[in-house]
């Protein structure tokens, strides 16, 4: 299936079929949509997913990924839509996310990512939706900190903007910016 050559989309959201992010999939550099979430994959993602120049929408939210969000990621400057949430993503934002000019939505919630927010999303403008709150369980500390970049609250298209706040976060959040999830 992945080597038809004029597949551009593959959409295999929520089919409980437990496998392996495949390096396969990242072999074929003409993909625009990869939705793949929905409890479907697990391993982590790729280096070679920044290989995937064409790719607009990419989502691989409520699987079983794991490690850290590969700093490749920031090549596919094609990227309108990017949903990362709730799977089990540690360590930082990557910085090269802010290379991604064309990102619309970028959600990363749920997850257990720490670190200050990159400055560099604030250059990404045409951004109208973010999620950045994050989980933790057990042992597992996560949570972002840090001042909230105010680049970020200035993004004229940005209408939504979800990150963690409460006694037990430290991130602060000018006020009127974000909405928080304590």
């Amino acid at each position: 299936l992945i080597t038809l050559s004029s597949l551009r989309a593959l959409e295999l959201y929520g089919n409980n079929m437990n496998m392996n992010f495949s390096h396969a999939i990242t072999e074929k550099d003409n993909w625009q949509r990869l939705s793949l979430g929905g409890e479907l994959f697990d391993g982590t993602i790729p280096s070679e997913i920044g290989n995937l120049y064409l790719l607009n929408e990419l989502t691989l939210q409520l699987s079983q990924i794991s490690g850290t969000i590969p700093t490749e990621l920031g090549l596919c400057g094609s990227l309108k839509i990017m949903r990362l949430g709730l799977n089990s993503l540690m360590g930082t934002i990557p910085t090269e996310l802010g290379n991604l000019k064309e990102l619309r939505l970028l959600t990363m919630d749920s997850n257990f990512l720490t670190g200050s927010i990159p400055i560099e999303l604030g250059g990404l403008t045409h951004l109208t939706k973010l999620l950045l709150e994050q989980r933790s369980t057990g042992d597992t500390v996560s949570g972002l900190s840090g001042p909230l970049p105010t680049s970020l609250c200035e993004i004229e298209s940005l209408e939504q903007l979800t990150i963690n706040c409460g006694s037990d976060v430290y991130l602060s959040c000018p006020d009127g910016c974000c909405s928080c999830q304590l």
